[in-house]
């Protein structure tokens, strides 16, 4: 059997530098060119506050803002669960690798609603990661499911669980790690089905959870949401002391929305 040359370990060593420092290069770019606000601890005040109706409204926001390479902590009582691959035209798949760089724009412009606004906002760079805080009982669920995943992870109660090519962590707010940088974070009514939002408030607080754009949205598209859950939405509003627009208080479900 030949054995290896020092030349050709040299040409190893200097692939694997290069590959390093590839990877080096495209993070520090992608740092680089996040858009961020001021951001703040929850309750600071700091960060831009908006009330919207739908998930697909808070895609519009980010896009429209621009922000990029971002973090999403995503605050709801489900995870928006659906195939990609049920959604997409058979003809993309007939032609094969080249049509198949249109999926973003395939998936915004064709398949945009609440359950793939996440995943369409990774396919456009505008998530790079996504942290789902979610009531136990459906963080159990999503344990369960990535358990058959062999390239699930757990770490402190949480799971992490990659598909469809982008990172998501599944939590619950007493065990959230907070993310080092200010995230995007999205609240929805629909996680206060069964929890408060003076707890909310506070397990985010404690895990120093810091952001410079807040979503806090009505879900109108979800089932079964009553009266309660809307009113913890607007107590949650006025715990963070949201003012959208510079006014008053905001007031989940008029849609209001602030200006970035």
């Amino acid at each position: 059997m030949p054995q290896p040359t020092k030349l050709s370990l040299t040409a190893c060593l200097s692939l694997v530098v290069l590959f390093v420092l590839a990877l080096y290069g495209l993070n520090a770019y992608g740092v680089s060119t996040r858009h961020a606000g001021p951001a703040g601890s929850i309750g600071r005040a700091r960060a831009v506050t908006h009330l919207l109706q739908n998930p697909t409204d808070a895609y519009a926001l980010w896009k429209e803002a621009g922000y990029r390479g971002r973090t999403v902590v995503f605050v709801s009582g489900n995870w928006p669960s659906f195939v990609p691959g049920e959604r997409l035209p058979e003809q993309m798949y007939r032609a094969y690798p080249l049509e198949l760089f249109n999926t973003a724009q395939v998936f915004e412009k064709d398949s945009l609603d609440r359950l793939s606004f996440l995943y369409v906002a990774a396919l456009n760079g505008i998530a790079r990661s996504i942290v789902a805080v979610l009531p136990e009982e459906e963080f159990a669920r999503q344990r369960q499911a990535a358990l058959k995943a062999k390239d699930h992870r757990i770490l402190d109660g949480e799971v992490y669980f990659p598909r469809e090519g982008y990172p998501r962590r599944f939590s619950t707010a007493a065990r959230l790690r907070a993310p080092g940088e200010p995230v995007l974070l999205y609240v929805g009514a629909s996680y206060f089905s069964a929890a408060t939002a003076d707890e909310l408030y506070r397990q985010l607080s404690t895990a120093g959870l810091r952001s410079d754009c807040v979503v806090l949205c009505a879900e109108t598209e979800s089932q079964g949401l009553g009266p309660r859950a809307a009113a913890e939405l607007n107590r949650f509003a006025r715990l963070i002391g949201a003012t959208p627009g510079g006014g008053a208080p905001a007031v989940a479900g008029t849609g209001s929305r602030s200006t970035p």
